[in-house]
């Protein structure tokens, strides 16, 4: 039902109705629901924006695995959203979710490695991370990956 109202479908859309339904599933450990309360509290969708509780939510579902909230709560970290900034649990929560699969999160450790965010500055690992997300067509890291080849950054020109 959260979805339907957040997403207009079925139901008129209702942001306010999505978050009571959403914190009924929360409640009960579902990290699909966790991740979905926390972006309606990041982004102040039928709730005050509210970064504390929206990295509350986010690290639930992490805790419990989930790739997409690892990669949320990596982000919370790197911005100090609702949290102490730290480069270093961004990197952590990141990884977690890059080994998963997690695209946006290989590409953000790209990043990282790249301009020595959190870590020392490793051309080869942030092209390792690029590749990881470009082979599944994240846009952003396929034109990080062309930039390191075209420039010897991390591989032989």
């Amino acid at each position: 039902m959260g979805l339907m109202y957040a997403k207009g479908e079925g139901k008129e859309q209702n942001y306010t109705e999505a978050c009571k339904y959403y914190k009924l599933a929360a409640e009960q450990g579902n990290s699909d629901a966790q991740i979905n309360l926390g972006i309606l509290y990041e982004n102040g969708d039928g709730v005050e924006k509210n970064y504390k509780k929206a990295f509350r939510y986010y690290l639930a579902a992490a805790e419990q695995g989930n790739p997409i909230a690892q990669y949320y709560a990596g982000s919370m970290y790197y911005y100090g959203r609702g949290v102490e900034q730290s480069y270093i649990k961004s990197i952590e929560y990141y990884q977690l979710a890059a080994e998963q699969g997690n695209s946006d999160a290989q590409f953000s450790l790209g990043l990282m490695y790249e301009n020595g965010k959190g870590t020392e500055q490793n051309y080869t690992e942030a092209y390792k991370y690029y590749k990881l997300a470009a082979v599944q067509g994240h846009y952003k890291a396929q034109n990080n990956l062309e930039f390191m080849q075209e420039n010897g950054f991390g591989i032989k020109k």
